[in-house]
């Protein structure tokens, strides 16, 4: 007989779907910037860690060795601010904890480890760079988006996707001979945490950028990034450094810088940069903006060089170095029409 044409139809097993495993999780982490100064006391910006999910478990702590030394540090997973911590909820070590770590002048190698509840693997790393320097070191800040690549956001995801980006012509060499007049790079950029691994390799491997310190945003999304107010985030990390310097602010030997802060120029492509920097107390003279066609203007005369290979053979003029006839010495705009008449 046939069958009814509402007979239900046997139903057929289900086919067995492989599931591809979750990723493993990733710790993300930025530099820190130490300054020694000369009671023995070192001040440090903010160990900002985070990871790309919740580990699982009560007391998730990160073990940090320094140098490939163990240490007595460790941080604590904030679940509800989704970071870490030092004990008692302090995102920089107790007083006196990194003074007797015989920190290296200059560059010092930070790692995080974590192992998470039930894992049977290494657990997970970040690594970052810790900076010494001393009280009377001055900075140079660098902005990376815009100002060392071409373009803004065209940059940034050039080097999420690819690691490479299309660079300003000079920059590297420019900021190179900056850094080696003396002055510390600090690149501080609106890039989200998440990025800091490839920020950095990009600086090192691909555009060959002199060593510095490296300052992203503290949260991870990308989009949360590009959204929020990059002013606001610049002005508190300048804020920071700057705080770290205190009442040694005006012991330095640099004389390029009549207002004594301890940022000797600032090099930007956008708005929010001009305004951190002016409000860190940059000199209007020492603030260089970069436009899409590789143009660098001098915010205080609004003269411009074809790139940073035309700005180069002037730099001098505003980063003197140590020691040097202080460009300050004739009066600024005098100076300015002088060198931009060569």
């Amino acid at each position: 007989p046939k069958p009814h044409k509402h007979a239900t139809r046997q139903s057929q097993p289900t086919p067995h779907i492989q599931r591809p495993s979750m990723a493993p999780a990733v710790l993300h982490a930025t530099d820190v910037v130490a300054v020694n100064h000369e009671d023995g006391r070192v001040a440090c910006s903010n160990f900002n860690l985070v990871g790309d999910r919740i580990f699982s478990g009560d007391s998730v702590r990160a073990s940090i060795r320094i140098n490939g030394r163990d240490t007595d540090l460790i941080m604590l997973q904030n679940v509800q601010d989704q970071c870490f911590e030092f004990p008692g909820g302090s995102l920089v070590p107790d007083d006196g904890i990194l003074a007797g770590l015989s920190l290296s002048h200059g560059l010092n190698t930070v790692e995080f480890h974590i192992t998470p509840k039930g894992s049977t693997g290494e657990g997970v790393t970040a690594s970052a760079s810790l900076w010494l320097w001393s009280a009377s070191d001055r900075i140079a800040v660098v902005d990376i988006d815009g100002t060392i690549t071409k373009s803004d956001v065209r940059g940034l995801f050039a080097n999420f996707f690819t690691g490479g980006a299309d660079n300003h012509e000079g920059v590297a060499d420019a900021i190179s001979y900056v850094a080696g007049k003396g002055y510390r790079i600090l690149y501080l950029t609106a890039r989200p945490i998440s990025m800091a691994t490839e920020t950095r390799k990009y600086l090192e491997s691909v555009s060959k950028m002199p060593d510095g310190a490296l300052i992203t945003q503290q949260h991870g999304g990308i989009m949360r990034a590009l959204t929020s107010k990059h002013d606001e985030f610049k002005i508190s990390a300048l804020g920071q450094i700057q705080a770290l310097f205190q009442a040694e602010t005006f012991a330095s030997d640099f004389v390029c810088d009549p207002q004594g802060s301890v940022f000797a120029g600032g090099f930007g492509n956008a708005v929010t940069d001009i305004l951190a920097y002016a409000h860190a107390g940059i000199a209007r003279t020492h603030i260089f903006v970069a436009d899409t066609s590789s143009r660098i203007t001098n915010l205080e005369s609004g003269n411009a060089f074809q790139s940073y290979t035309g700005l180069q053979p002037h730099l001098d003029d505003f980063f003197p170095g140590k020691d040097s006839h202080p460009f300050w010495a004739a009066p600024v705009p005098e100076m300015l029409n002088v060198l931009y008449a060569l």
